[in-house]
């Protein structure tokens, strides 16, 4: 499950370019023959906003040990909400996203079409040619690639998976992740 999990703390780091993971909490388990790794987690998810505003908390449930799949993001606030589901039907691959109101009205319904995992891989390598490409002993040329998907951001889903993981193996106990040493 940790490569695969990895993808999944991308999409939140995405989502919450604002906030800074906090802390997680994790209860993990290893079920199916047929995954040699964790291949379930449950746990909380704490983000602090980098303006010193509110953290935001939520929930974060993945299996691959089901035999039926569903991906879900949703972000429930004051004024509404928003609903992000994969498609899951063969041949008409893509995401749903719906917005609702505070009264829970349905208001916008689109549909996405996907674009798959290799735009993710050729994003990282551009990412990581750039580097090597425009180093000329600037050390900090993070600004260069102008995206998220930079060498350091994966280093940052794969802290907070690890993180996850680390709870897990310590029944859940809470795991800061603002005052570790990077």
């Amino acid at each position: 499950m940790p490569d695969v999990f990895v993808h999944s703390t991308a999409m939140l780091r995405k989502v919450f370019t604002s906030y800074e993971p906090k802390q997680v909490s994790a209860i993990t388990t290893s079920t199916a023959d047929h995954i040699p790794s964790i291949d379930t987690l449950s746990g909380t998810i704490s983000f602090a906003a980098e303006d010193g505003g509110n953290d935001l908390h939520g929930t974060v449930s993945l299996s691959f040990a089901c035999t039926y799949v569903k991906y879900e993001l949703e972000v429930a606030g004051d004024e509404g909400s928003v609903l992000l589901q994969r498609k899951l039907k063969v041949g008409d691959p893509g995401y749903i996203v719906t917005i609702t109101d505070k009264n829970g009205q349905e208001r916008l319904r689109e549909d996405y079409k996907y674009a798959g995992i290799e735009n993710e891989f050729i994003a990282f390598a551009n990412a990581c040619n750039s580097r090597r490409d425009n180093n000329d002993g600037n050390e900090n040329v993070e600004d260069d690639f102008g995206d998220c998907n930079t060498p350091l951001e994966a280093m940052r889903d794969i802290e907070l998976v690890e993180a996850f993981l680390e709870s897990g193996k310590e029944n859940g106990k809470p795991i800061l992740l603002l005052e570790r040493d990077h």
